[in-house]
């Protein structure tokens, strides 16, 4: 037995195949003109959460880049800084081989001095150098100064970020963004040295000056020293040994050196072995009218090796004294200063080419994700053509069908 369909049946289908090819073709013409997959979570649930996937890896990728060219930027201006201090330094050495010619005058040698100074704190300045608002020589901490200096301070007297043994290098994502020049500047261990600026002294008040001096070996002597007025160099000096060594301390710890100026020194102590955490300091209850009267600074010496700042104040001091056998002996210490200063501009040209390595390597990731997306999520465009097309003739086939059907079952009614 054949069930009849009613036209309301055939209605009902004929619609809905209408409705579907519709649906079809509007579809498939929206992801033709967006040149994508799918254009809803609906459309392929799996192959959107692929495709997000990828963009969160371009995404990365390219912030990776912008990472690595800010470094890449702090890192040319590094370079730029230390080509001009290994100049400036170049000159320094000039000035340490002409001044050192037994010919010269003690005030031929005082111009040179000047000259000395004017170059010393240009380098200084190069060491403060900044990038916005980042200091490109102070690693991890760029927010704080590289280097202070007060002026008229002998060079070795400045405060590499206050103090703190923590210039570590500032990294991006494992890229090393710059170099620390702590050691270039004050070298590593050898024992702290603290020396005054003014040559042969005076004090010019009664009062005291208060120490306290780490010999690197674990052993702390704190001691105060008193003054009266019109003491000299060598009355200040045996003050503070006579001090030290009532605080139990051995040996010595000041000395004339070189002449005419004070230096303090824990490589002085007897059996003392080189130590970087040797220090020592004048302490703030120290009077500030006594410290500036003989020319020293309120602050921590921490130990150091050959470093330029102390090569400075050694060339300094002796370009004063007129002691043309010491300026010429500090020639060596200039020719390691260059040496250490090449090693760090040698290092940031070798961070350079790292970090744009870095780079052409995440540009070629890039290509490879943006060709994986678009495998993932663009769209066919030549088979969604011919799909369309397909759904277009069923749809016109679709309605072309209902007409003829409803044409048939209104013939009957006439």
């Amino acid at each position: 037995m054949i069930d009849r369909v009613s036209t309301s049946l055939l209605y009902s289908l004929s619609t809905r195949t209408i409705q579907k090819n519709q649906a079809g073709v509007y579809n498939l013409s929206n992801k033709i003109n967006l040149g994508k997959k799918f254009t809803n979570p609906a459309d392929d649930p799996v192959g959107i959460i692929g495709a997000t996937h990828v963009s969160g890896r371009i995404l990365d990728n390219d912030q990776s880049v912008r990472d690595r060219q800010t470094a890449i930027s702090d890192l040319n201006a590094q370079e730029v800084a230390l080509n001009n201090a290994v100049d400036l330094t170049d000159k320094i050495y000039e000035i340490a081989v002409a001044a050192g010619n037994d010919t010269l005058s003690a005030s031929e040698r005082t111009l040179y001095r000047d000259e000395l100074r004017s170059v010393g704190e240009s380098i200084v300045q190069l060491v403060n150098s900044k990038v916005g608002e980042r200091f490109i020589f102070s690693g991890k901490q760029s927010n704080l100064q590289a280097l202070r200096l007060q002026d008229g301070a002998s060079f070795d007297q400045a405060v590499y970020k206050h103090n703190q043994n923590n210039g570590e290098e500032r990294t991006i994502k494992g890229v090393a963004t710059s170099v620390a020049l702590e050691k270039a500047l004050l070298g590593t261990a050898d024992g702290a040295i603290l020396t005054n600026r003014i040559i042969n002294p005076v004090t010019s008040v009664a009062s005291n000056l208060d120490f306290e001096v780490d010999d690197g070996n674990g052993n702390l002597f704190n001691f105060t020293v008193n003054t009266g007025v019109g003491d000299n160099l060598a009355t200040v000096i045996a003050a503070i040994n006579t001090a030290y060594t009532g605080a139990g301390g051995p040996g010595a710890i000041a000395q004339e050196a070189p002449a005419g100026y004070l230096q303090m020194n824990t490589n002085l102590i007897p059996g003392n072995t080189p130590n970087n955490t040797a220090r020592i300091s004048v302490l703030s209850s120290s009077d500030i009218a006594l410290t500036n009267a003989i020319g020293i600074n309120r602050q921590d010496n921490y130990g150091r090796e050959i470093g330029l700042l102390r090569t400075l104040t050694n060339l300094e001091n002796a370009l004063l004294a007129d002691d043309s056998v010491t300026i010429r002996g500090l020639i060596y210490e200039l020719q390691f200063n260059l040496g250490e200063l090449n090693k760090a501009r040698s290092k940031v040209g070798l961070l350079v080419s790292q970090t744009e390595r870095f780079n052409n390597a995440s540009e070629n990731l890039n290509l490879k994700l943006q060709s994986d997306l678009s495998q993932q999520q663009d769209l066919d465009m030549v088979d969604a053509t011919v799909k369309l097309n397909s759904l277009q003739i069923a749809l016109q086939t679709s309605v072309q069908t209902t007409s003829n059907l409803f044409s048939l079952s209104l013939a009957q009614f006439l």
